[in-house]
């Protein structure tokens, strides 16, 4: 088990995973995108989570983006990376490998396929066990979008007691939830929302940053927010947060992960392409997105002259 000094807190991209035309895995735009998104000054980066369409990802290719990502990564800086298989020995062997590849933490997603049999003391037995194996702190991943499965906020309360245990990212993007996990856990236990449009609240209630999708094309409006709620400039954060969450809107809900890598591509980082069984927008979506992406670039213009 691994005593940390990670200091987590933050925006971090929940960065894509770039792929050819024909499915390969784009190493060199890996590298490309984590270098872009460290020059806009974010806290670290989250490859191999759901964005990062981890669970099409055979185990080299995992290998090849953790290693690209730390060698863009510098010290100073967090690298998250995502790890979790429905069973716990299969868990701990990829939490393992991360470490190996430089992995600073490791996002652990719940096991979600036996949704019935994950009750309190399962899933409470699964991360303890993947924790006390760990060579790195751990983070809770809690992503019911995709998974089905949300945590009780007292399995994640006793969780937090586990000193392998350091944090969590919850999608539910429900402030209520983000500020009971808050409240229940140890102190200095690090909550990061994964809901781009609950940002600002869950500053507000004691997160300590997000891991987010929409900072793969938003960084800079993402940090805003950030920097915004921590001077107690609300009134400010709350303005950029309708921005943040119409765009969001634009392109989240109703093309995803492609649509990110669209969006991407349009703001000058190599999205490159989704992998099958998701689908690419077409050229009607294209135009909806490259509208977006316009207006994200005149939002972020005036941040960033403020």
């Amino acid at each position: 088990m691994a005593s940390s000094n990670v200091h987590l807190h933050g925006i971090y991209p929940a960065c894509v995973t770039p792929f050819t035309a024909e499915g390969a895995l784009d190493v060199a735009a890996v590298r490309h995108n984590a270098r872009r998104w460290l020059d806009t000054g974010i806290h670290g980066l989250l490859v191999l989570g759901s964005t990062g369409e981890f669970v099409v990802l055979e185990e080299n290719e995992r290998d090849q983006v953790i290693a690209a990502a730390r060698e863009v990564v510098p010290s100073d800086r967090v690298l998250s990376v995502g790890v979790g298989h429905l069973g716990t020995a299969q868990t701990i062997r990829q939490t393992k490998r991360a470490a190996e590849l430089g992995a600073d933490v490791a996002l652990v997603v719940t096991p979600f396929f036996y949704k019935p049999a994950m009750t309190h003391a399962a899933l409470v037995a699964h991360f303890t066990a993947v924790a006390d194996a760990s060579p790195v702190p751990i983070l809770v991943y809690n992503v019911p979008p995709f998974t089905g499965l949300n945590i009780e906020t007292q399995t994640v309360a006793e969780l937090s007691q586990h000193p392998n245990i350091i944090g969590m990212k919850d999608s539910a993007a429900d402030a209520g939830q983000l500020a009971a996990e808050v409240a229940l856990s140890r102190p200095g236990f690090a909550v990061f929302t994964g809901g781009a449009r609950v940002l600002h609240s869950a500053m507000v209630i004691g997160c300590i940053g997000a891991n987010l999708a929409v900072a793969n094309i938003a960084p800079e409006l993402c940090i805003a927010i950030y920097d915004a709620a921590l001077a107690n400039r609300h009134e400010d954060a709350r303005r950029l947060q309708a921005e943040l969450t119409a765009i969001e809107t634009a392109i989240a809900r109703p093309y995803g992960v492609a649509g990110y890598k669209v969006a991407l591509d349009l703001r000058g980082y190599q999205g490159g392409y989704a992998r099958a069984p998701l689908l690419m927008p077409n050229a009607v979506a294209r135009d909806r997105i490259a509208a977006a992406v316009q207006h994200l670039e005149s939002v972020t213009a005036e941040a960033l002259a403020h």
